[in-house]
């Protein structure tokens, strides 16, 4: 066993004399500080690694929440012995780890209660007289030190996975603390705890606090999004962890589609393709007649490749709810996805009063669908009005950039359309490779290895 793992009990005895403005109360709590900083400081400085090898927390914090302490105060509460057992913990579950993550690289713990400590000294030297908002904002800063260490401990039964007693000690503890970044912290360790012990209604309540702290919509789906796959992960290896989630009568449908959703996702799960379609297929069970999540699923079953499971999909949604354009759009996607382009065109002909100028992306679809059902003119004329009305759109630009190059050999427009396409991002391989066959055609055979070599590189990135 090296020196960093090594279990060892140390016992420290610390006496502290009241000051101008301590009682008993506040004198512990001060005390209770002070032997832990002792013993943890010493541990510092003889080199004991914590077992609990937080990256973005101090030494000072890992050590602490690595270790078991017992605290004896003396009648008069002006002494106290510390029994500390050091690296009595083992290293916590990856994932919970992880789902804490959101403070990244912050150095907290002594460095935040010192300061209060240095505030508590001045305020017992200064020669004043006995005034009681001086005491009470002395108390204040003792209780604030109290709050800190309570903080701490919450932070390590999170991670022994004592999730009952963590919970409780969020909920009988008043924590008055000024670092926000401490508050979000408790905060997400309090809805990750109520999403694995199964309260479902206080964990919304907590999503919803936590959305109204000046996030953007996108950055809150963000956010819950990357809770659910961590926290899901976590679930996924524990003993009806997930069916537990699901059986949760006071989680909404809708919050368990986001989270099975988001399951989906999960790059956690090590990309098993079997495992991303049965979360899928389960979150079918949890749309609730939401149109949207209908659309979110069929565009991910169409991304795996799932495209038979996204048009059944569709076609049940129809049958309960009828006709809908946003339906259609993702019909049409499918169909184009499973290379069926004449069925994809005539699901947009039938809709064509909702492909206007304010849904270029039907437009393009159809000005696709039109090309290679072989009404080409018709086709270009419908992605040349989407670059009149957006000239740099991508999607468009690509198409005509293709049509140009694969139909009519007409290397000066196809290459400026994809030049074009590629100054608006990333493209595709496959867009990377016609560049590469542009130029090689044309006789330019650097700049043909040059995208030949890029096509490569990016279909070993999205392999």
């Amino acid at each position: 066993m090296n020196k960093g793992t090594e279990k060892v009990i140390i016992k420290e005895t610390i006496r502290r004399d009241f000051g101008r403005y301590d009682n008993a109360e506040s004198n512990e709590q001060i005390l209770t500080f002070l032997v832990i900083d002792k013993i943890i400081s010493d541990l510092i400085e003889q080199d004991i690694q914590p077992s609990v090898a937080i990256h973005y927390f101090d030494q000072w914090i890992n050590l602490y929440i690595s270790g078991d302490y017992k605290l004896e105060f003396s009648e008069d509460s002006r002494e106290v012995t510390c029994n500390f057992m050091v690296n009595s913990k083992a290293e916590p579950n990856k994932h919970l780890l992880l789902s804490i993550e959101y403070i990244n690289k912050l150095s907290f713990g002594r460095s935040i209660i010192e300061s209060y400590i240095n505030k508590i000294e001045d305020i017992n030297q200064a020669e004043s007289d006995e005034n009681n908002e001086i005491q009470e904002h002395y108390l204040d800063l003792a209780s604030k030190i109290w709050n800190y260490l309570m903080i701490f401990q919450i932070i390590g039964l999170y991670l022994e996975e004592q999730f009952t007693k963590c919970h409780e000690i969020i909920n009988s503890v008043s924590m008055e603390i000024d670092e926000n970044q401490l508050k979000l912290l408790i905060l997400i360790i309090s809805i990750n705890v109520d999403i694995i012990n199964g309260r479902g209604a206080d964990f919304v309540e907590g999503l919803q606090i936590f959305q109204e702290s000046n996030l953007k919509e996108d950055e809150f789906l963000d956010f819950k999004s990357v809770l659910y796959q961590i926290v899901g992960t976590y679930l996924e290896y524990r003993p009806n962890g997930i069916k537990g989630v699901l059986a949760d009568k006071s989680l909404p449908d809708a919050e368990k589609f986001w989270f099975l959703f988001s399951m989906s996702l999960s790059p956690h799960l090590g990309n098993n393709a079997n495992i991303m379609y049965h979360y899928l297929k389960l979150a079918e069970n949890y749309l609730g007649g939401d149109i949207h999540n209908v659309v979110l699923l069929c565009e991910e079953y169409n991304e795996q490749g799932y495209w038979k499971d996204a048009l059944h999909l569709i076609h049940k949604t129809e049958q309960k709810k009828g006709k809908n354009p946003f339906l259609d759009a993702s019909k049409a996607r499918t169909l184009i996805g499973a290379n069926k382009y004449q069925e994809a065109f005539e699901v947009l002909d039938k809709v064509s009063e909702d492909i206007n100028e304010e849904n270029i992306d039907l437009m393009v679809m159809k000005g696709d669908c039109l090309i290679t059902a072989g009404k080409r003119q018709e086709g270009i004329d419908i992605l040349e009005r989407v670059l009149e009305i957006k000239p740099d759109y991508a999607d468009a630009l690509v198409v005509l950039g293709i049509y140009n190059f694969m139909e009519v050999k007409n290397y000066r427009k196809a290459l400026r359309y994809l030049l074009a396409a590629e100054k608006q991002g990333e493209l595709l391989p496959e867009v990377y490779d016609i560049l590469a066959d542009i130029y090689e055609d044309l006789g330019l055979m650097k700049k043909s290895q040059e995208y030949r070599n890029e096509a490569i590189s990016r279909l070993a990135v999205f392999d």
